[in-house]
C-alpha cells in the first residue's frame, strides 16, 4: 500500500524488512501482553517520535527505527510528559519500553521519596 518512512522521509528499511518478516507468517511470535499504564505512557512518547505506533512492552527502540537524535527527543518528552530525566546512556540501557517504564518509575519513587509511607514520618506509631 505504501512504503514506511523515518522520520527524515527517507524508505525506512528495517520497516520494510519486518512487513516482509510478517508477511511471511511468522506463527512463533506470541500475542503482546497488556502493558501497564506506565509502560503506555512511554509506548506513546515512542509512538510520537517513531511515526507509527508501538504496541508491545517488549518493543526496542532501535529495532523500531529509532536513533540517537529520536532518543533525545524522546527522553525529552519523557521529562515533559512525565517529570522524569533519563539520561541519554540510562535510555540506550534499556532500550525496551518495559525497561525505561521500570526506569521511570524508578526515577518518580526517588524524586517523591516524601510520599512513601515506609517513611517514619508517616508511620501510625507516634
Amino acid at each position: 500500500e505504501r512504503l514506511p518512512l523515518t522520520p527524515s522521509g527517507k524508505v525506512d528499511r528495517r520497516a520494510l524488512a519486518d512487513r516482509a518478516h510478517t508477511a511471511g507468517g511468522d506463527a512463533a511470535e506470541p500475542p503482546a501482553a497488556a502493558m501497564t499504564p506506565l509502560e503506555q505512557a512511554v509506548a506513546e512518547v515512542w509512538s510520537r517520535a517513531l511515526g507509527s505506533e508501538v504496541t508491545r512492552a517488549d518493543a526496542d527502540f532501535l529495532a523500531l527505527g529509532g536513533h540517537s537524535l529520536l532518543a533525545l527527543a524522546v527522553t525529552d518528552d519523557l521529562r515533559e510528559d512525565l517529570g522524569v530525566e533519563l539520561a541519554l546512556a540510562d535510555f540506550f540501557a534499556a532500550p525496551t519500553v518495559a525497561a525505561q517504564a521500570a526506569l521511570v518509575e524508578r526515577a518518580l519513587l526517588a524524586a517523591h521519596s516524601d510520599l512513601h509511607p515506609e517513611t517514619p514520618e508517616h508511620s501510625d506509631d507516634h
